[in-house]
């Protein structure tokens, strides 16, 4: 038999009778006790409830009174800050892990959201594709190299609005992605953190686990992988090739190279030019982050028309350096 006792946790006093049996209704004491962090009342303490209680905070959701309970884990009558410090502090520390590692949840959210964490020279990279917004990550991996430390976080445009603290505790790393305004991350695919671990190895490492927060504040977990980053995927130095066809008629590929050198983005210019300095189209403006990129142009302008024939050149500038080429445009 299971007894719900009530909204608070604490000491009951119980009257009950059993159908079939003769007797006087009986009395005794019962003890209730509530699960100190699972806000979402899923039976698990992790990222779900994190942004659960954010949430709550922000008047965006109402709690009923049993989950109100356990947000409220400093039991003071309020669910506030102090109680997703309490929550974040638990999480990075592996508090829940033992309560939250059974995968039953894994196979029905395959397809929809997955997680690679991606070795580079820069470090690892946790990329995650997702077809639905995500609150929040948690992610625990454990470390056979005892040299590896917990080291600041470079973040990338994707989750540029996350903070994300990472805790070791013996051989386990901690990480979660979350912000105070439970802003999340964006439908789509690509990376969203860095750790500049260095010289890591794919046997210096295991994914333990990866959970995500949903819209929702559904704390589940996702698929994740331990791939390699292949050769020239991210490039080492700023560079502007030649475009392909040159001399061209119709229209033309430019591609250049953003370095993955530390930084997880740079703010370039692609400008094409006439001989006399003229500036003919504006390309590209905006930051990117390390990779290979192709534009192309058709020979116009920013109004839309065509120019003349003859040759032309285009720069790719950041802060620090400029680039430039030429190339021959033919009606």
């Amino acid at each position: 038999t299971f007894l719900k006792l009530g909204s608070k946790y604490g000491r009951y006093a119980v009257t009950a009778s059993v159908v079939g049996l003769l007797g006087e209704m009986i009395t005794f004491n019962a003890y209730a006790t509530a699960f100190l962090a699972d806000a979402n009342d899923d039976g698990y303490a992790n990222v779900g409830d994190l942004t659960t209680v954010f949430d709550k905070i922000l008047d965006k959701i109402e709690l009923s009174p049993e989950n109100f309970t356990r947000a409220d884990v400093d039991s003071n009558n309020t669910v506030d800050v102090r109680d997703a410090v309490i929550i974040l502090g638990g999480i990075l520390k592996g508090r829940w892990d033992s309560v939250s590692l059974s995968l039953n949840k894994m196979n029905s959210v395959a397809g929809i959201y997955k997680s690679e964490l991606e070795i580079t020279q820069q470090g690892l990279r946790f990329n995650l594709t997702n077809d639905t917004p995500v609150k929040g990550v948690q992610i625990a991996l454990r470390f056979n190299n005892q040299t590896n430390a917990a080291l600041p976080v470079d973040v990338f445009n994707r989750g540029k609005h996350m903070q994300i603290p990472i805790q070791r505790e013996g051989d386990v790393v901690r990480i979660v992605a979350h912000n105070d305004e439970n802003v999340p991350i964006e439908s789509g695919k690509g990376s969203i953190f860095r750790i500049p671990f260095g010289n890591l190895q794919p046997e210096d490492f295991e994914i333990l686990y990866v959970m995500i927060s949903t819209v929702s504040n559904e704390g589940i977990f996702i698929p994740a992988d331990k791939i390699i980053a292949s050769t020239g995927k991210y490039p080492e130095t700023f560079a502007l090739e030649q475009n392909y066809p040159n001399p061209f008629n119709g229209e033309t590929k430019i591609r250049f190279n953003i370095p993955d050198i530390g930084s997880t983005s740079m703010t370039i210019e692609l400008l094409i030019y006439d001989l006399s300095g003229k500036k003919i189209r504006s390309l590209v403006k905006g930051s990117f982050e390390p990779g290979i990129y192709t534009r192309t142009w058709n020979g116009t302008d920013e109004n839309g028309i065509q120019v003349s024939s003859g040759m032309y050149i285009y720069r790719l500038s950041n802060k620090e350096r400029e680039l430039v080429r030429s190339m021959i445009f033919v009606k």
